[in-house]
């Protein structure tokens, strides 16, 4: 598949299609300022609660900013209250990732990808009935 490293000037992540693994090195999904505020993680966390980017990136239940672990929540149970665990001292202000940006820095990636997706889709799609 493929691993990435972090891009510190967006915030991001960049592809490396040339480290190819079997796996890909590991699922990170983006973290919002909705799931900031909702989890607690905003009591350290400096952020403007309406932005519609990503502010931090998470593997499972741990949270990172530029590939740095900052907070994790552990034990997590429906019912119960969150425990949360924090990698740094005071606050840390957060800035939106900017997504197009990496987009723009992987798009030779990802292009390929979309486009060897696109057409079997399509084909799909044409055996459906309308």
């Amino acid at each position: 598949m493929y691993s990435y490293t972090w891009d510190l000037k967006t915030g991001g992540y960049l592809i490396n299609p040339r480290q190819q693994t079997r796996y890909v090195a590991n699922e990170i999904r983006p973290v919002f300022a909705e799931e900031l505020t909702l989890t607690g993680l905003n009591e350290r966390f400096e952020y403007d609660p309406s932005t519609i980017m990503p502010l931090l990136w998470a593997q499972k239940n741990v949270y990172l900013l530029n590939g740095e672990r900052m907070a994790q929540l552990n034990g997590t149970r429906y019912g119960q209250p969150l425990n949360r665990q924090y990698f740094f001292e005071g606050k840390r202000k957060l800035k939106p990732v900017n997504i197009a940006r990496m987009v723009a820095k992987n798009a030779t990636i990802i292009v390929p990808c979309v486009l060897l997706r696109a057409v079997p889709t399509r084909k799909l799609f044409a055996f459906l009935p309308a």
